[in-house]
């Protein structure tokens, strides 16, 4: 059953065009970045903060993989295809979980290609970073695409309308969280969902600070982990 989701969302032209859109903004992003920040006349900032910056702005890369776990779910539903797969394997759970399964594993790949994509340019603009802070830098970025991905199958399951879930999957992260976060003191802005999962970059500062990263990462994955059950009841319940 994964195989056929692979197979299905690797045939969309769509995600074929928005990859490469991925790549390339991600690329020039951090062009820019690199440019604006490293200047040698007047460094703004190390190596390894700048690689920070390029990898937290790099957004393109989750913002297909929110659009990849909406389409997993309400482009089969639109298209008919669902009630076929559901014929084949009835275990709704089970489908589910392919699916999840399926964008996870395209927006990962789709993410860790723009990271290191990011970061090469990066380094060619200035000093290369340690080959640790690209490690840690590629895991944290995929695993920020991982969380998009679930809200993604969320939005896809709960909203009835394929760009209506789109536009709500995308409207949290990049207006409703920034304009509460600018009513809200700072420590409670960080830990808000999408926010909070900012913090699994500071992984890039040392092996040490991975426990950290992935504690103030916590109200993301609570959050994510409560909204996959709602998403797997109400597609149990689905009237197909």
């Amino acid at each position: 059953m994964l195989r056929h989701e692979l197979f299905k969302l690797t045939s969309l032209r769509w995600l074929r065009l928005a990859t490469v859109a991925v790549l390339a903004a991600t690329a020039l992003m951090a062009l820019v970045v690199a440019q604006a920040l490293a200047d040698p006349a007047a460094p703004l900032t190390d190596d390894v903060g700048l690689a920070h910056l390029v990898l937290r702005t790099s957004t393109p890369a989750h913002v297909c993989a929110a659009l990849v776990g909406v389409a997993c779910v309400r482009g089969d539903l639109r298209d008919g295809v669902l009630r076929l797969t559901l014929i084949a394997h009835p275990r709704r759970g089970q489908v589910l979980r392919a699916k999840f399964a399926a964008a996870a594993s395209v927006s990962g790949v789709i993410s860790a290609t723009g990271a290191v994509t990011g970061l090469v340019v990066t380094s060619l603009a200035t000093e290369t970073a340690p080959p640790s802070v690209w490690a840690f830098g590629v895991a944290a970025h995929v695993a920020q695409s991982l969380l998009w991905v679930a809200a993604g199958v969320t939005a896809g399951t709960l909203v009835s309308h394929h760009t209506a879930a789109a536009l709500a999957v995308l409207a949290v992260p990049l207006v409703v969280e920034p304009a509460m976060a600018n009513v809200m003191s700072p420590p409670h802005a960080d830990r808000l969902p999408f926010r909070s999962a900012m913090s699994l970059y500071a992984m890039m500062d040392s092996p040490a600070s991975v426990a950290q990263s992935l504690v103030g990462a916590t109200p993301m994955v609570m959050a994510m982990s409560l909204a996959l059950a709602l998403a797997a009841r109400r597609f149990r319940a689905l009237d197909i």
